[in-house]
């Protein structure tokens, strides 16, 4: 009895080894999260200091980059990282002052992007709310009670004065980004009709910054 029992848990020893891989090295999703990579270690942590963060791993096997003429294989959980994007405005509150019926108000801010991304990234307006209108017919035109958003620079994703929705691509770039920074000026135009009630407007507007699938 006691050597049959020896055997049945080396059995499952084994299978667990060779089946262990296949059961958590793949991408996991939920409705907020994704996982695209894992490894089996056995360490690694993250270690913080006032300006720096570590992130280490022990335990990887076969790990480093495997390239050929068209295709290049990072191996291990480090090589995985797909980059990082950051996004700064560099004035991210805005006034049109006080307005008449007889010209169209223009304020404007530079959004910078810094990406590591081999897919590029894309600007977008990801939410907005407040009590300023959103209507728009062709442009912005002095009398009308009109709003509108034009965007400059050499990744702008469209010419001319655009509406503002949610999901609006501002600027975008399908290039391999290796950490340069890419500007883009936002342009805001607004108007009003003789039949605005006077008074307070404003409006937030989200931005979001993200890879390209």
């Amino acid at each position: 009895m006691s050597k049959k029992i020896t055997k049945i848990f080396f059995i499952v020893y084994i299978l667990g080894i060779f089946l262990f891989p296949l059961l958590v090295n793949s991408a996991m999703t939920s409705t907020n999260y994704t996982i695209f990579a894992d490894t089996v270690g056995f360490g690694g942590d993250l270690s913080t200091s006032t300006t720096y963060f570590l992130q280490d791993t022990a335990g990887d096997t076969a790990i480093g980059a495997s390239t050929s003429t068209s295709y290049t294989i990072k191996a291990g959980f480090q090589a995985a990282d797909r980059g990082s994007i950051s996004l700064t405005i560099e004035d991210a509150s805005l006034s049109f002052g006080s307005m008449t019926t007889a010209s169209v108000a223009t304020v404007s801010t530079t959004v910078n992007i810094i990406a590591e991304s081999e897919t590029g990234y894309s600007l977008s307006v990801s939410s907005q709310s407040g009590t300023l209108w959103t209507t728009l017919t062709g442009t912005v035109d002095a009398g009308s009670e009109e709003f509108g958003v034009l965007v400059s620079g050499s990744d702008s994703a469209f010419a001319g004065t655009s509406a503002l929705a949610n999901s609006l691509v501002l600027a975008t770039n399908a290039n391999s980004l290796s950490g340069t920074t890419h500007s883009t000026i936002i342009s805001f135009e607004a108007a009003i009709s003789s039949a605005t009630t006077a008074g307070s407007y404003a409006k937030s507007i989200t931005l979001t910054a993200a890879a390209n699938p």
